[in-house]
């Protein structure tokens, strides 16, 4: 699940999941909009806060676990391996 997510099902706003893990607001805020990235140190600290429902990989990455529906929700997917390869630059 992707921190936006979670905070929603939560019924937190960004500002008050920043006090509770002692991150400055906007740096959740920035995350949650999907203007910057987490660190992977604070990514790691999410993780925790959430009981490991948002993954420290979907707290970095938050793109890659969500696919739009036709009816315009969210849903979890995981990357297929040659996207990863090809927005890396491994192919």
């Amino acid at each position: 699940m992707i921190l936006r997510d979670w905070l929603r099902k939560e019924g937190l706003l960004p500002y008050q999941f920043a006090r509770l893990a002692g991150f400055a607001p906007a740096t959740i805020y920035k995350s949650v909009s999907g203007d910057q990235r987490l660190s992977a140190r604070l990514a790691v600290i999410v993780e925790d806060l959430t009981a490991g429902e948002v993954s420290r990989t979907e707290a970095v990455w938050p793109e890659d676990f969500i696919d739009k529906t036709k009816s315009g929700e969210q849903m979890r997917t995981v990357p297929k391996i040659h996207e990863v390869a090809e927005r890396e630059g491994l192919n």
